[in-house]
C-alpha cells in the first residue's frame, strides 16, 4: 500500500508538530535545518523535544554527497530507530535532503516536512521527490518517498524577504496554467502588477490540492505526474548552466523564465493560442524579466536540457499546453525549435 501524507497549512507550527509527533509515536525525533530557517525553529518551535539538531548550508549548496553523508552520520550519532522521525524544517532544498536521508537510514524512517518558504510550500515539499545534485545535473540521486505529514508554516512566510516570495512565484504561475478555474490566473496578473494583498492561504491550499490529486493517481512519477514537470526541463537547465559560471539561479524564477518558452514551443507543437503566448511572455517578463543569453550560452542551455532525467533516446521530453489546463506530457523537441523559443523571450 502506498503511503499517504497528511497536509496542514497552520498558523501554529509548534502546536501543529507536536500534534503530528503525537500521532506518529516517535521514539526520537531529529530536526534538519539550513543556516537560515534553523534561526526561525529556534523562535517558533520547542527545540527539548527534539533529541538532536543539524544544520546544513542553505540553498543548493546542501544538496550534494558530502553535506549527504554528514547528515547521515549525525542520523547515525543520534540512535535514531525505525519508529524515529527527521523533522525538515525549511524550503524546498532541505525536504530534498531530509527526505532522501530519511529514505536510506536504516532503509527508512518517519519524515515530516515543514515547509517555511512558499517555493516548499506550493511544490517542493508535497509529493515526495527528494535528491541531491550530482556531477552538475539537478536532482540526479533521489527516490520518490512520500512524507509522513506536510506542514505548511503561515508564520514562516511572514519572515520571507521578497527575493523568497518571487522565488515561490514561478511555480505559483505554473500552477495557473494547469488549475482549472481562474483564481490561480488572476493571482498570478496581481502579482505582475503589484496588485492588491492576496490571500496566500487560499492560493497555496489550491496549488497543494492540485499536486496532491495528480501524485495520488501517479505517485511513483511514471504517467500523468509528469505534468507537475511545465516548464522544469528549461529551468533546470537555466540553473546548471547558471551554476556553471559561479552564479545562483533560485529555482522558481527558473521556472517562472521558463514557461514563456515552453509558451513558443507550444504554439509551434501543439496549437497553444497566440494570445496565451503573449500574455504569458508580459506577465512572465513583468514579474522575473527577460533572458539574457549569448549565443554560446543558449547553445549549453540546449545540452543540459540533453542530459536532463525525463528524457528518452537522446530526445528532449517536454510538457507542453494545447491550451490553458490542458497539458501534452512527453513531447519531443528538436534542438532548432528550444533555440527559437529562448530568442523569442530574450
Amino acid at each position: 500500500m502506498k503511503r499517504t501524507t497528511e497536509i496542514v497549512v497552520s498558523d501554529d507550527v509548534r502546536t501543529s508538530l507536536e500534534a503530528s509527533l503525537e500521532a506518529m509515536s516517535a521514539d526520537g525525533v531529529f530536526l534538519l535545518a539550513d543556516e537560515h530557517t534553523m534561526p526561525i525553529a529556534n523562535a517558533l518551535l520547542d527545540i527539548s523535544v527534539f533529541s538532536a539538531v543539524h544544520t546544513v548550508p542553505a540553498g543548493e549548496a546542501c544538496k550534494s554527497c558530502d553535506v549527504l553523508h554528514g547528515l547521515l552520520a549525525a542520523m547515525e550519532n543520534a540512535h535514531l530507530s525505525r519508529s524515529s522521525v527527521i523533522v525538515n524544517f525549511g524550503g524546498g532544498a532541505v525536504s530534498d535532503l531530509g527526505g532522501l536521508a530519511a529514505a536510506l537510514m536504516k532503509r527508512g524512517i518517519k519524515v515530516i516536512n515543514v515547509a517555511t518558504t512558499l517555493l516548499a510550500a506550493v511544490d517542493a515539499a508535497v509529493g515526495g521527490k527528494t535528491g541531491i545534485n550530482f556531477m552538475g545535473m539537478k536532482n540526479e540521486i533521489g527516490v520518490v518517498r512520500m512524507p509522513d505529514y506536510v506542514i505548511i508554516s503561515l508564520e514562516a512566510l511572514r519572515t520571507l524577504p521578497k527575493q523568497e516570495w518571487l522565488n515561490g512565484y514561478g511555480e505559483v504561475f505554473k500552477y495557473a496554467l494547469l488549475v482549472r478555474g481562474g483564481e490561480l490566473v488572476d493571482a498570478v496578473e496581481q502579482l505582475a502588477s503589484n496588485g492588491a494583498n492576496l490571500n496566500w492561504q487560499r492560493i497555496i491550499e489550491l496549488c497543494v490540492d492540485y499536486k496532491s490529486r495528480v501524485v495520488r493517481q501517479d505517485p511513483d512519477d511514471l504517467g500523468c505526474r509528469h505534468v507537475l514537470n511545465l516548464g522544469h526541463t528549461v529551468a533546470h537547465a537555466l540553473e546548471e548552466l547558471a551554476a556553471e559560471q559561479g552564479k545562483t539561479l533560485p529555482h522558481g524564477i527558473a521556472v517562472g523564465r521558463s514557461l514563456p518558452v515552453v509558451a513558443y514551443i507550444s504554439y509551434v507543437k501543439c496549437g497553444l493560442g497566440r494570445k496565451t503566448v503573449a500574455w504569458l511572455r508580459k506577465v512572465c517578463c513583468d514579474t522575473f524579466g527577460l533572458m539574457d543569453y549569448d549565443c554560446k550560452e543558449v547553445d549549453r542551455i540546449v545540452e543540459l536540457m540533453k542530459a536532463d532525467k525525463k528524457n528518452s533516446a537522446g530526445h528532449v521530453n517536454m510538457v507542453l499546453l494545447s491550451a490553458m489546463c490542458s497539458p501534452e506530457c512527453d513531447i519531443q523537441v528538436g534542438d532548432d525549435l528550444i533555440r527559437e523559443a529562448i530568442n523569442f523571450y530574450m
